[in-house]
């Protein structure tokens, strides 16, 4: 279990990027180095930042409105997305994103119980969009 004081992760940044992984079509991610688990728990501070980028497909979009079974519209309709007020077209599911903080646990943290997350959800994702 990671102490709660071990990372803080934050969903603020956003670049036209990629992020780690695989890097197939149907995941567009970027491999990075900094996927490398942390090795001393101990020599973390408070306010320590981990980070991942990654631009989801339309592929990943539906693949996640079926796993979810969140089948709205303006994820994957362009009109239905303009009509609800998202005149740049779809947008990706908010926990789509969140995902990514799993992936930073999961990935950094090995064996680590990732209990609990909070989210604002600031600004729409577009497909295709890099986020880190």
């Amino acid at each position: 279990r990671v102490p709660s004081r071990v990372a803080s992760a934050s969903a603020r940044g956003r670049d036209v990027a990629t992020t780690a992984g695989t890097g197939t079509r149907d995941s567009p991610f970027d491999p990075a180095a900094e996927d490398a688990p942390v090795s001393d728990i101990a020599e973390l501070q408070t306010g320590a930042v981990f980070t991942r980028r990654r631009a989801f497909t339309a592929h990943d979009v539906a693949s996640f409105a079926s796993l979810a079974g969140d089948h709205n519209p303006i994820h994957v309709d362009p009109d239905a997305a303009t009509a609800a007020g998202f005149r740049d077209g779809p947008v990706v599911h908010g926990m789509l994103c969140a995902s990514m903080f799993s992936a930073i646990i999961g990935t950094r943290f090995p064996g680590a119980v990732y209990a609990t997350q909070s989210l604002a959800f600031r600004k729409p994702v577009r497909v295709g969009e890099r986020v880190r």
